[in-house]
């Protein structure tokens, strides 16, 4: 499964840029007869912001470049949540993600498959199980056995939770009431239409932190790691439960360079970083 989009995530460090979009190659099912189809670089089917509609056609626009784009016969128009039959039902201003093809090599370039979400949204750009997906982050301000309500400078998102969902503050659970009221929280989730109803998909994560530089103090049960890049000085515990993705506790010493993730305690009233993953350099 491919995922298109901005997104972040523990295993990526959580840092990566929210509007990072990510482009691969698909492949495409029709019905019928199908014809062969060479795929078009990502870099030659852009997508965008949508800015006009034709019946046979879309124009979008990437940063400063905009570009027209044709339909393909036998393309997939997917628009918020559901098949469309043609482009004139989509709607200006969304985000749109494409998929491109020739039919011959020296062919027109067209559309094959077209996702059009709401904008910051990201797609799971599978050819007949398309999803929108977004992310949540913020801090919790209220939680019911299904639902987590997150505030954040664009207001309130509500993150609908099923069984299969998973709770992350410095380990894994299945119980929500791991969470607690004031904890920064982020999950990834799928787009529900209409009303535009947030599934978390996987995991819900709380408190994650990171530190990264040259440790200026150590001892048996915590070092302070220093960070050029942030000026700042951050205390992290040590215990037998962190996991060294690279080198081992032997590698940790004064004057090294090492990176951790872990849980935040700064809301449970501790200025400190219980790491679960190090990484010694």
């Amino acid at each position: 499964m491919t995922f298109h989009g901005p997104g972040r995530s523990r295993t990526d460090h959580r840092f990566l840029n929210a509007r990072q979009f990510l482009f691969v190659c698909a492949a495409v099912f029709c019905g019928g007869r199908c014809v062969a189809q060479i795929p078009i670089p990502p870099d030659q089917c852009l997508g965008g912001s949508l800015i006009a509609i034709q019946p046979d056609s879309v124009t979008a626009k990437f940063n400063d470049k905009i570009t027209t784009y044709r339909f393909a016969p036998d393309a997939e128009i997917w628009s918020r949540g559901a098949d469309v039959r043609g482009p004139m039902h989509l709607t200006i201003g969304d985000q749109v993600y494409i998929r491109c093809a020739r039919t011959e090599a020296n062919g027109p370039v067209l559309i094959t498959v077209l996702v059009a979400v709401e904008q910051e949204d990201a797609v799971s750009l599978e050819p007949h199980h398309i999803r929108a997906i977004s992310v949540c982050i913020g801090k919790l301000v209220t939680r019911t056995p299904d639902t987590l309500s997150v505030q954040n400078e664009k207001g309130v998102c509500v993150i609908h939770t099923t069984e299969r969902t998973t709770y992350w503050r410095g380990g894994v659970s299945h119980d929500p009431g791991t969470l607690k009221t004031g904890d920064e929280v982020s999950a990834r989730v799928i787009v529900g239409y209409p009303g535009r109803v947030l599934t978390a998909d996987g995991e819900v994560e709380a408190n994650v932190a990171k530190a990264e530089g040259r440790i200026v103090a150590l001892d048996s049960r915590s070092m302070v790691i220093e960070s050029d890049r942030w000026q700042e000085r951050r205390t992290v515990l040590l215990d037998a439960h962190a996991e060294f993705v690279q080198g081992d506790r032997s590698g940790l010493k004064r004057g090294g360079q090492a990176m951790v993730i872990g849980l935040d305690l700064r809301p449970d009233g501790t200025d400190a970083i219980r790491a679960t993953r190090i990484w010694v350099y």
